[in-house]
């Protein structure tokens, strides 16, 4: 698994290096700009917010603090960090301490672990100032690459690669305007009404339509034939999906990346699908590019309930239009 590294040689005494890492107050100089919630105690956890967000952007257990290791794991916060590890190493060096920065655990590359990493860079120069002479920057200016900033790219916004080489394209064109299909795609209410499979129903339980957020939804069997095929075959009749939006581009452009951690014997893994939005005079053309699964078995079927669920949009906007 690939791992953000960082090395910084801070011109202060390790002791006021680590309280500034091991404690709410001084994350909240150099990282966050803004309080934090929770204790800094091995075994509790601490939450970070950033900007006038209510809801935490990550939360942290702490696993160890001594005087020269500070390590947290992620325990809540985007998909690509959650499990992962963010460890502190302080060494006395010269005139100072030398600061070797972790964050461990990544499922894979990509740009927004790219991102992330510049942004710590800078986060960490806001610590080695602030422990030299006080001149700490944390956020917002800390954040040079940003996930939240619409004019980056012409209203839309994205952290995220695309589609691979092998992706497959599933196109429908749908007698509906683009601003009913977005809505059926991007809110809770419409997401319930069509995405899932036959015998099956879907419930969200959390939906932060922007780069880095999170859509998490639990498929729960219904049909009597279901149900009875998954008590048989061992399997619970309910089971809770975690999707990071990737790309959000309103009635034009949608993309995020599905945890796959539910396949036996195989590392989880994240899989990109991309969904393009084109109005074609009174119809709208959609076109859903999904990356190939790990093998070709499950790329199949997994390529046919894509299809199944677009064949399920249709279905939905007839309902709303008729």
């Amino acid at each position: 698994m690939p791992d953000i590294l960082h090395r910084i040689s801070i011109d202060a005494p390790l002791q006021r290096v680590h309280d500034l890492i091991a404690g709410t107050d001084g994350i909240a100089r150099w990282w966050t700009g803004r309080p934090l919630t929770g204790e800094h105690t091995i075994g509790c956890s601490f939450s970070v917010y950033f900007g006038d967000a209510e809801k935490p952007a990550a939360v942290m257990q702490v696993l160890t603090d001594t005087p020269d290791h500070v390590v947290w794991q992620v325990t809540d916060g985007p998909d690509t960090w959650i499990g992962t590890g963010i460890t502190f190493t302080l060494r006395p060096g010269g005139r100072g301490t030398t600061l070797l920065f972790t964050h461990s655990g990544w499922l894979q590359a990509g740009e927004f672990m790219s991102g992330c990493s510049t942004n710590w860079g800078a986060y960490l120069t806001s610590l080695k100032t602030g422990a030299e002479s006080g001149a700490f920057a944390p956020h917002p200016a800390g954040e040079i690459s940003r996930w939240d900033n619409p004019a980056d790219q012409e209203g839309s916004m994205t952290t995220e690669p695309t589609p691979g080489p092998n992706a497959a394209r599933l196109e429908r064109t749908y007698d509906a305007p683009a601003e009913l299909i977005w809505e059926l795609l991007t809110t809770a209410t419409g997401l319930e009404e069509w995405w899932t499979t036959h015998g099956f129903e879907t419930r969200v339980s959390e939906l932060e339509l922007r780069p880095g957020g999170r859509l998490r939804y639990t498929m729960t069997a219904t049909a009597p034939e279901q149900v009875a095929f998954m008590r048989n075959a061992g399997i619970p009749l309910s089971s809770e999906l975690r999707k990071t939006f990737t790309e959000v581009a309103p009635t034009t452009r949608l993309a995020y990346l599905s945890l796959i951690d539910f396949v036996p014997d195989h590392e989880p893994y994240e899989h990109l699908t991309t969904i393009d939005i084109e109005p074609a005079g009174d119809r709208t053309n959609v076109v859903m590019t999904v990356d190939s699964l790990h093998d070709e078995t499950w790329t199949q079927q997994h390529r046919a309930h894509r299809g199944d669920e677009l064949d399920n949009l249709e279905t939905a906007i007839r309902r709303r239009t008729m």
